[in-house]
């Protein structure tokens, strides 16, 4: 190994050679979670991901802004169940700002735009989407894994349709497990904390022989909600609690075919906070089965799986329209169905293409749609090519053409003067990514990044159909299938200089973001003899500037130090009359500071974060209000004690130096305690 890595260091072109015999070799695995990792990330000495263009390849190669953050990280973070992704893990990196609503939800952008219900993020688990297409949101306590389970996070910043689907609008978030095929996980973890708080979860791995592996997962938490919450700002859950279920299964049928199987069942009770920045309590039962496959055949690397998500989620509170206040409790069944096939063909060591297919059915059936059923079939065909220009520089472009039809069935409202076909629409839309990557020398990379991506509509923001009183005048809240998807542009530079003699790595990144046609609920306000309409539509538009930079030291004794900062930078704007809403959840500044230290049995973290001020629109009965949230630091902190080689006992702590602070309009968030003992098998 020793000598393998002096000749890397010491020749560019035979490092060239073998890093594309090596993808070459490996792109019959590409599409299949039974891609062996390990072996990969010893070859390259560093993770290894799918992501950006389906083939593996390390995150300085990538033709995008993307970070790779590894069970380590998650593990040193602090984090206790998969709800405390955002609020632990990922907001410790440049790009991504996270706003705490509440115990249990945490709303996630990526360079700005933060806001309840933030629709501009796609996050999958293993190529599975997560996100919810009825409001066009995720929801993180409903994603069915364990923390123990997790590999790799893959983020993607910027816009990625052309990879990803057209909600891919801001980024993507890509949580890939452990392969129950490659690997083996075993661990039993019990956690217990300040504000009555319990979670406790438990993952096995078990193989059938060479060809066959199994994975069972399961967990629970509960924790008393943040003390700040009042019933004037709406109803919440005392007590969230949340349950889940993952069975992963995947097995060898040939030299190089491979199958697999998902089953996921998840429940969440929570408080969520909609627009307008009031509470309500939320439900929500999601089950998922998916089913991929994968061969090596003479015409490429034949990819395909076909998945079926289901959401069930109860809501109620305190909602509001135009300033006005009105009691809802709604139950909405959403249902997506997504067949994918693609073909990764490696020409030769210079160049890969992959040509992708997708099907997708959506559909929602809710009070708030008035139990009719709002639905759309996409069908979309993407090309992505590779290409090897020379030893040190790569291109890499994609195109996606998405067709939407939709369509609607079931009862109207009375006095609503449109009918079932009136939801008859169709919609085409185009999204790209070019990428160009310069490995000007062994320390130094350049990446100059360009990107359009989608943002269709959600399914309320097409099929929204309710009446409401807005004070004693009775109107209408309806969608609108004449509304605009949204558009994000990003043109981005980055660069990146590594010293791995000495464990230091330099990353920094410049860009330019323009949103076209920011849509959403309520934004139309029509009148006539007939009374009030509120439909959805578009708001207007935005740019942004921004730019993030970051150094990394890890050092052989066990020390780590991170810091990154980020600046963004709301440019213009125009918009319906209400405010700069573009503006809301994007601070201007953010520093993450990182130091930690591993030593014999022990390991220590510690974790400062400062965000500059926001603002959010708080609406009520005397209408809407700008609120100022202050900036904040907080200090987190983990101290972990290996007992014996199996059995390690940790305490960590969220936001140590507050007893309470505010990431939103919403209630403060509240210091947290934790001690948890972690058992691998």
């Amino acid at each position: 190994m020793i000598k393998m890595k002096r000749f890397i260091t010491t020749n560019k072109s035979r490092v060239f050679l073998l890093s594309c015999s090596m993808l070459y070799m490996f792109a019959s695995e590409a599409r299949a979670q039974a891609i062996n990792y390990s072996s990969l990330e010893q070859m390259f000495g560093e993770p290894v991901t799918l992501s950006a263009t389906g083939k593996p390849q390390t995150v300085s190669d990538a033709p995008a802004n993307m970070i790779i953050i590894t069970a380590e990280e998650i593990r040193r973070s602090g984090a206790a169940t998969i709800a405390d992704l955002p609020s632990r893990v990922l907001k410790n990196y440049a790009g991504i700002d996270v706003q705490q609503a509440s115990l249990a939800s945490s709303n996630v952008g990526i360079n700005g735009y933060d806001q309840p219900y933030s629709p501009k993020l796609l996050v999958l688990v293993n190529g599975r989407q997560v996100y919810l297409d009825d409001y066009g949101y995720t929801e993180w306590s409903a994603i069915p894994i364990e923390l123990a389970e997790i590999r790799q996070i893959e983020v993607v910043k910027g816009p990625a349709s052309a990879l990803f689907g057209f909600n891919a609008a801001n980024g993507v978030i890509n949580i890939v497990t452990f392969s129950p095929l490659n690997d083996s996980v075993r661990e039993v973890s019990a956690t217990a904390g300040s504000g009555n708080y319990y979670a406790g979860s438990a993952v096995a791995t078990v193989h059938l022989g060479e060809n066959v592996g199994l994975r069972l997962s399961s967990g629970a938490d509960r924790g008393d909600e943040f003390a700040g919450w009042t019933k004037s700002r709406g109803s919440y859950v005392d007590r969230p609690d949340r349950q889940s279920v993952n069975l992963d299964t995947q097995a060898r049928v040939g030299g190089a075919s491979f199958v697999g199987l998902e089953l996921s069942r998840a429940l969440s009770n929570e408080t969520d906070i909609a627009t307008g920045s009031n509470a309500g309590e939320a439900l929500y039962r999601t089950w998922s089965a998916k089913g991929s496959i994968s061969s090596e055949t003479p015409i490429g690397v034949i990819s395909g799986q076909a998945y079926h998500n289901f959401a069930q989620t109860t809501a109620a509170g305190n909602s509001n329209v135009l300033g006005t206040e009105f009691d809802t409790r709604s139950h909405l069944e959403n249902s997506t169905t997504v067949v994918q096939v693609s073909d990764l063909l490696q020409i030769d060591p210079f160049n890969a293409v992959r040509e992708a297919l997708e099907y997708r059915h959506n559909e929602l059936t809710s009070e708030i749609t008035n139990r009719g059923t709002i639905a759309y079939d996409v069908l979309a065909e993407s090309l992505m090519w590779d290409w090897q220009i020379s030893p040190t520089i790569s291109w890499t472009n994609a195109g996606r053409v998405d067709h939407l039809g939709l369509s609607r069935s079931g009862q109207l409202l009375a006095g609503f003067d449109r009918t079932n076909s009136y939801y008859n629409h169709e919609l085409n839309a185009f999204s790209y990514n070019s990428g160009l990557v310069d490995k000007i020398t062994e320390e130094d990379t350049l990446r100059i990044a360009v990107g359009q991506s989608i943002l269709a509509p959600s399914l309320l923001e097409y099929g929204t159909l309710q009446r409401v009183a807005i004070g004693p005048v009775k109107a209408i809240l309806a969608g609108d299938v004449s509304i605009k998807p949204t558009i994000v542009k990003k043109y981005e530079f980055g660069f990146a200089h590594a010293m791995p003699a000495d464990g230091v790595t330099l990353t920094g990144s410049l860009y330019y973001q323009k949103t076209e046609d920011m849509k959403g609920l309520g934004n139309t306000i029509l009148r006539d003899e007939g009374g009030v309409l509120v439909q959805s539509g578009n708001s207007g538009n935005s740019s942004e500037r921004g730019f993030e930079s970051g150094i990394a030291y890890n050092s052989r004794s066990g020390l780590k130090l991170d810091a990154n900062y980020t600046y963004a930078d709301i440019l213009e704007s125009s918009h319906i009359p209400g405010g700069p809403l573009d503006r809301l959840g994007t601070p201007r500044n953010k520093v993450n500071l990182h130091a930690g230290y591993s030593f014999g049995r022990w390991e220590i973290d510690g974790y400062a974060h400062y965000v500059s001020h926001i603002e959010q629109q708080v609406v009520g009965s005397g209408g809407g209000v700008m609120f100022n949230v202050p900036g904040y630091f907080e200090i987190d902190s983990r101290v972990a004690y290996r007992l014996t080689d199996s059995l390690t006992a940790t305490i960590s702590g969220s936001s140590i130096d507050l007893a309470h602070h505010r990431e939103d309009a919403g209630a403060q968030a509240d210091r947290r305690l934790l001690g948890s003992l972690s058992v691998k098998i």
